[in-house]
């Protein structure tokens, strides 16, 4: 854990995570669409920042496990809390992605409950309902990390580790436990948790750096090689819950606790930050309404066509969502 020389805890780094992971999601959600098939000029490129990006959702966990697993609430109490924050928002973006859809005869209206049902009316809404589920399940997780017991912590992410690993991303444990309690995405937020509290040592960038790169490296290698032997692209063994992922997303929280930024600088990261949610709900929104087809950088090389309309999308999504919240009455609500 970071402490300022007031002795209180230094939260900056958890902005700056957030700032990135806004626009890592951004750019990871624009370099998928140039990996449709083998062979086209983008291809390998796409692979490259759909890789280097898929750390931005475990990352966005990591932060939510920083924040919510270090005190106890009622549970009736948090939940009022935090769906409060989450809900409005959802609910005003998926009823703008329906009618956008119904807008533009991609959708009847009487498809619409079942989308819903099915994991949101924007392929990128899925987040929302994995995360409803472990807000869920938080205040039962709660009274044992508040407690701050590192060793019984880190034993569960062993246990969680091994789960990922052998259990989910492979198949192959090698003893035939039923690891169900210890799997899924909460591991994130309880290893968010764990590198908060862990205190920072200066050394720790390093491992962050060597922990990415051998995610990093395995990563775009092996999707390269899968996707040519399947003839397509795959990116099957780049799951968020893989531990190459994991590998990736650790070295970020790491290297993240170590940076250090401009007062100046840090006040507009913390500022876009705080709406990194609504962003997230609205990107989807600005990229195929707006970006794609009012912003076109025809001269740029690839690389810098990518970077540029994802900046494009993040700022409009920020101006977006700051207008929102604006919004008498709804707009506290609505923005996130």
């Amino acid at each position: 854990m970071i402490k300022t020389s007031d002795g209180t805890v230094n939260y900056n780094y958890l902005h700056i995570l957030r700032f990135s992971a806004c626009f890592a999601v951004i750019l990871l959600h624009y370099s998928g669409s140039f990996t449709y098939r083998i062979g086209i000029p983008t291809f390998n490129t796409g692979i490259q920042f759909f890789t280097i990006t898929r750390w931005c959702v475990p990352v966005f966990l990591m932060v939510s496990g920083a924040l919510l697993l270090d005190k106890y609430q009622e549970p009736l109490q948090f939940y009022k809390k935090r769906l409060l924050r989450i809900l409005p928002p959802f609910l005003f973006w998926s009823a703008v992605y329906i009618g956008f859809k119904l807008f533009r005869h991609e959708i009847e209206l009487n498809a619409v409950p079942q989308m819903l049902i099915a994991g949101g009316a924007e392929f990128h809404l899925w987040y929302v309902y994995m995360i409803l589920g472990i807000i869920l399940f938080l205040p039962f997780l709660t009274p044992w990390t508040e407690k701050k017991n590192k060793k019984s912590i880190l034993l569960f992410l062993m246990i969680w580790i091994y789960w990922l690993v052998f259990s989910n991303q492979y198949g192959q444990a090698a003893v035939a436990l039923d690891l169900t309690c210890f799997g899924g995405y909460i591991g994130y937020l309880v290893l968010g948790y764990y590198l908060h509290i862990l205190p920072s040592k200066k050394y720790h960038w390093m491992i962050g750096v060597g922990l990415f790169c051998i995610g990093l490296v395995y990563s775009y290698y092996s999707s390269i090689e899968l996707s040519y032997q399947l003839k397509e692209f795959s990116g099957s063994n780049q799951r968020y819950l893989s531990w190459n992922v994991l590998l990736m997303s650790a070295g970020v929280f790491l290297v993240a606790k170590q940076l250090v930024l401009p007062s100046r600088v840090l006040a507009v990261v913390k500022e876009v930050a705080k709406y990194s949610f609504s962003i997230y709900l609205a990107h989807i929104f600005v990229r195929d309404s707006l970006v794609k087809n009012y912003f076109d950088f025809p001269a740029l090389d690839f690389y810098s066509f990518l970077l540029l309309k994802t900046l494009f999308v993040m700022l409009f999504s920020y101006v977006l969502a700051r207008a929102l919240s604006l919004v008498p009455f709804a707009g506290r609500f609505i923005s996130g």
